[in-house]
């Protein structure tokens, strides 16, 4: 059975030096009761700090105002300096003398305290945002030290202990102050995962409201996140989600991102304003906005429905892999169809361009159309692998489907030229997908058509 013992701690004088003793003790010896016994020592100092906490006001009251709000909270998590063990009759002891620790408590305060000057002084000097937040989080990690240590030594009945010029309250509102003024895209990730500490979280690209497009801020803003947070790499395997978008503005970008359960609950929300030299280097601007607005108008939508997506990943959100990933296509309908299937390359630079994917092993138009039918229908089919290659940047892919006419497939693709591996379809992307529409609307009337799409960008390996 553990127990603690107290020594010479009848009055808690903070007045008038008086040596204090604290034991904490554990049944054996060895690593096991080592640890038992520096618990025991550790609830001994948290349990007195509690029990003597106006005596600790009076004590620091004027000169350390922010150290009396955190009093109680930081309690349990104190450091415990210069402990000695002790074995005698069957137990080990845990000792925390005054006479032995409160000067190594009082050279670590100074300490502390010289390190504090010096940052300060390294925040005077600092000529970003950027840097000035990355001291200030020193700074306050420093400050919170000082006053952990503070606690014991006043608990040892320290004397004459060291002060510090700065309240962690006025550094925490200097941190806020700078978040307002970001000029990096690393602070700005930091300051965005502020708070987030649950685990298995799915970060999706951080999008513009108007575009599908992951542009190269969007992928480098996700990945700087993910640096911060507990992160699984498919949304499949997630128990939170970070969704969240960004809108651009005049000189400055401001970011907002939603900490989402599966039940899409909104659980934290976190902002921040970008200034522009933190992004002006790269790719944020959507380049493909004319496409959006063709792929997403006039959709075919009945009772005949049919689903195109990647296995293991959520469509809606927004996808971006990375060179050499191996992805499967997964189809799923509600009826017996033959479909074909035109993928949309959207590169940020260069020529974009439409082709029709090559689904069988075959000649003419039948090289392109596949057919779902029996046991088929209402479930996950799988189209074959993908893997990620060049060239990078945005891709889409959109299925056009229609019902068989007694067990056949009327179904019209468009024209198409081989050109190297790919059969090339004329004309930008955003103007194939109206003519690929239109001929859907063509006749057999009494056939249903449907529509399905799926959006994802590329990026290559970082090296």
């Amino acid at each position: 059975m553990k127990k603690i013992i107290m020594l010479g701690l009848s009055v808690f004088a903070l007045n008038a030096y008086v040596p204090v003793t604290l034991v904490g003790q554990a049944n054996g010896n060895g690593e096991k009761a080592n640890k038992e016994a520096l618990s025991d020592l550790s609830n001994q100092v948290s349990v007195t700090v509690k029990s003597s906490y106006k005596e600790l006001q009076k004590a620091i009251k004027n000169s350390y105002e922010s150290y009396k709000q955190n009093l109680i909270e930081t309690s349990s998590n104190l450091p415990l300096k210069s402990v000695r063990f002790k074995y005698e009759n069957g137990k080990t002891l845990a000792i925390l003398n005054s006479s032995l620790a409160l000067s190594v408590y009082k050279n670590e305060l100074n300490r502390l305290k010289k390190e504090s000057e010096e940052i300060q002084k390294e925040i005077k000097s600092a000529k970003s945002n950027t840097q000035k937040y990355t001291l200030y989080k020193r700074l306050l990690e420093n400050v919170g030290e000082f006053n952990k240590n503070k606690i014991v030594a006043l608990v040892l009945n320290g004397e004459n202990l060291p002060t510090i010029n700065i309240s962690e309250a006025k550094i925490k509102n200097e941190l806020e102050k700078l978040s307002q003024k970001v000029d990096s895209i690393d602070l700005a990730a930091e300051i965005l995962s502020k708070g987030i500490n649950e685990n298995d979280i799915y970060v999706y690209p951080i999008k513009t409201n108007y575009s599908d497009e992951v542009t190269q801020f969007a992928r480098v803003l996700k990945d700087e996140i993910s640096k911060n947070i507990q992160i699984v790499n498919k949304p499949t395997n997630a128990r939170y989600f970070i969704r969240g978008n960004y809108e651009i503005l005049k000189g400055k970008i401001f970011i907002t991102i939603n900490l989402m359960n599966i039940k899409n609950e909104i659980l934290k929300t976190n902002s921040v304003m970008l200034d522009k030299k933190a992004y002006n280097f790269m790719n944020y601007k959507p380049k493909t906005i004319s496409f959006d607005e063709a792929i997403n108008s006039n959709f075919v939508k009945n009772e005949f429905r049919v689903k195109l997506g990647i296995k293991g990943y959520y469509s809606s959100n927004g996808i971006d892999l990375t060179e050499g990933d191996d992805v499967n296509l997964v189809l799923k309908t509600n009826k017996p169809m033959c479909y074909y299937i035109v993928g949309h390359t959207l590169k940020s630079k260069g020529k974009k361009y439409s082709y029709l994917l090559q689904l069988k092993d075959d000649k003419g138009r039948e090289a392109f159309i596949d057919r779902i039918t029996g046991e088929d229908v209402n479930k996950n089919y799988a189209l074959g692998k993908m893997e990620v290659t060049k060239p990078f940047g945005r891709e889409s892919l959109q299925l056009f489907a229609q019902t068989l006419l007694k067990g056949k497939c009327h179904i019209n693709i468009p024209k198409c030229e081989w050109r190297g591996d790919l059969c090339i379809i004329d004309g930008k992307p955003s103007k194939v997908v109206e003519k690929t529409r239109a001929l859907m609307l063509k006749k057999p009337k009494k056939a249903l058509k449907a529509e399905a799409m799926i959006d994802f960008t590329s990026f290559p390996k970082e090296k």
